[in-house]
């Protein structure tokens, strides 16, 4: 136990604690379909805004420019420009007022939406990473970048221990088996099972830990984008062995 203990001590003490900041994930929402039609006094606009969530509220910009690409400040512009939700068919009135003589059919309209309600993922305690990926490792990259493909890597890893409990136990089964029998070829057998079992769950044991390592290092680069730009990670067969091996190489 104080072995195990020492261990990860090691470990956390290995790599520095960094503060993670406030990430804000950014809107796939688009305005499109922005039309308009020139009736009279006044122009009538319309404009569409898709990829966002119902929940999603924007601010609304608007943008003139005549027909030597001039922009016309501070336009009139009455409807909803706040808090608008997302949808089609949105519609604003323009006033030019003064301007009318400028437009031509040569005018363009551009149309903004500011998404006020932004999903942000909170801040970290610079610790918090390394420990929610101790108890399930993927959950720290998660909670940093909240892409839901870092969970797997948990998955992975405790399947890798399942793997090696089992094989692990197979093991001892085989070799309990190995004692108590007194024919020779098949005490044989039966350590040959017990040994190849026991490597089969080192191996799982080592991949287990490799996970948990990678996903470290891997909180680790996020806020040393640096160096992660200098390393690749990959993995390839030995074939001596035939067993998965990890590669760490860094461009100097």
């Amino acid at each position: 136990m104080r072995k195990c203990i020492l261990t990860i001590y090691l470990l956390f003490a290995f790599f520095q604690f960094e503060s993670i900041a406030q990430i804000t994930i950014p809107s796939k929402a688009e305005v499109v379909n922005v039309t308009y039609v020139l009736d009279r006094d006044r122009v009538y606009i319309k404009y569409d805004i898709i990829n966002a969530k119902k929940s999603d509220l924007f601010d609304i910009s608007v943008k003139i420019f005549n027909s030597k690409g001039e922009e016309i400040l501070k336009p009139n512009i009455k409807g909803n420009v706040e808090t608008v939700s997302p949808g089609i068919k949105n519609s604003l009135v323009w006033y030019p007022g003064n301007y009318l003589k400028e437009i031509d059919d040569n005018f363009d309209i551009e149309v903004y939406a500011e998404l006020l309600n932004p999903k942000i993922i909170k801040s970290l305690k610079k610790w918090d990473p390394y420990i929610y990926s101790t108890l399930y490792p993927g959950y720290g990259t998660f909670r940093m970048s909240n892409k839901k493909i870092h969970l797997a890597k948990g998955l992975v890893s405790y399947g890798f221990v399942g793997a090696s409990v089992f094989n692990g136990l197979k093991s001892r089964s085989y070799y309990d088996d190995y004692l108590s029998s007194m024919d020779i070829n098949e005490r044989n057998e039966f350590y040959k099972k017990s040994d190849d079992k026991r490597k089969l769950a080192n191996i799982y044991a080592i991949s287990a830990a490799t996970v948990w390592l990678l996903e470290y290092a891997n909180i680790y680069l996020a806020k040393n984008k640096v160096l992660k730009s200098k390393m690749e990670l990959g993995m390839q067969i030995d074939s001596f062995s035939n067993l998965p091996m990890v590669s760490l190489n860094f461009k100097l």
